[in-house]
């Protein structure tokens, strides 16, 4: 071997040690998503960095609903790279089918994002995102979802394909995913599909297996706080895609393409300092916050493809033109409604289910 070919692979091992040694970390874990009327179990699974692998095999039976994290694994390091690939093969227990992909994620903006965080409304500090969340969703929907407390933001999102896997190349520790008793053992357990589920699918069937497609749609769009006197200290809200945003006004919100909404919270205070809450969600089900709030966890309506904001934002509104969602607040501080406003017409939102009240 040559001197000048000892330099060159020398000089090749030196900058590829030193890419590597320079290459980014943060303190994030992953954890996956679906939907509540259609819970999936990972067959095998993974998020690969350059150094090191979180698997999501023997996760469980998840369907935590749209978005929401069906648990965390602290596991490896402290801080890893950002993941560069994600590869997932998974039942889909409602269509019976098995879906799988390996997928390139989009490091560059997956490092900003984790790099630019956020300002907590409530702490006044820059924070950053804590997990990466995996959703799985039917005819093969995947989307990757930065999340923290209070923020969730999509960062990519793919198709994956069905297949069928050989059971002679399945482990004898696997094999139960593929008796054909098993999944509809799983739709019929009442802690996995819940009787408010069951019921719904037994009046309405499933919802469309595309609806999560439907959902990534976005409209011009910002949310605007109406107070008498008051003075705001948090606003959030989440959409349909799964998305989530929080402020500690909603007058830092910018116009943006954003997802249909189907939840706001808000927070503010009047001029004694007496502080006031509201929760609101854009769906028909009184029962909505009974199920959810006690819990911690807003979940999509299970109404919400029928939903009047939906049919509003789809048939209603110019989709050239920006809009405005105004919570307006009336004088006593006892009820919060919410208008859609556009090229100066007002729509008033009716089925809003709401939680108001002294904090």
């Amino acid at each position: 071997m040559s001197l000048v070919t000892i330099i060159i692979i020398c000089s090749t091992l030196f900058s590829s040690c030193q890419e590597q040694k320079m290459e980014e970390k943060f303190d994030w874990s992953g954890t996956l998503s679906a939907p509540q009327e259609y819970p999936i179990e990972v067959y095998k699974g993974s998020l690969k960095t350059s150094d090191f692998t979180q698997h999501f095999k023997n996760w469980g039976i998840i369907n935590t609903g749209w978005g929401n994290q069906g648990g965390t694994m602290i596991v490896g390091p402290d801080k890893k790279a950002v993941p560069a690939t994600l590869e997932i093969s998974w039942l889909s227990f409602a269509e019976n089918k098995f879906y799988e992909g390996k997928f390139d994620l989009p490091k560059e903006k997956l490092t900003a994002l984790f790099k630019q965080g956020f300002i907590d409304p409530i702490t006044k500090e820059k924070e950053t995102y804590k997990n990466i969340v995996i959703g799985l969703a039917p005819k093969g929907t995947v989307v990757v979802w930065l999340l923290s407390t209070g923020i969730q933001t999509q960062v990519a999102r793919f198709k994956a394909h069905e297949t069928q896997i050989d059971i002679e190349s399945v482990s004898s520790d696997d094999r139960y995913m593929f008796d054909k008793s098993y999944a509809a053992s799983v739709l019929a357990d009442p802690m996995i599909i819940r009787p408010e589920i069951k019921e719904k699918l037994n009046a309405e069937g499933y919802p469309s297996a595309t609806i999560y497609e439907a959902y990534e749609k976005k409209y011009s769009w910002s949310p605007k706080l109406e107070l008498p006197n008051e003075q705001a200290t948090f606003f959030a809200f989440e959409t349909c895609n799964g998305e989530k945003e929080f402020s500690g006004s909603a007058d830092n919100f910018k116009n943006s393409n954003r997802a249909v909404p189907y939840l706001f919270f808000i927070n503010w205070k009047d001029n004694t300092g007496q502080k006031f809450t509201a929760w609101l969600a854009l769906t028909k089900d009184e029962n909505y916050w009974k199920k959810y709030k006690n819990g911690g966890i807003s979940k999509l309506p299970l109404d919400f493809e029928k939903s009047e904001i939906k049919s509003v934002f789809e048939e209603k509104l110019d989709t050239k033109s920006a809009s405005e969602i105004i919570a307006r607040v009336n004088n006593e501080n006892t009820d919060v409604s919410l208008v859609i406003k556009q090229n100066g017409k007002e729509i008033l939102l009716k089925d809003v289910v709401k939680v108001i009240g002294k904090n």
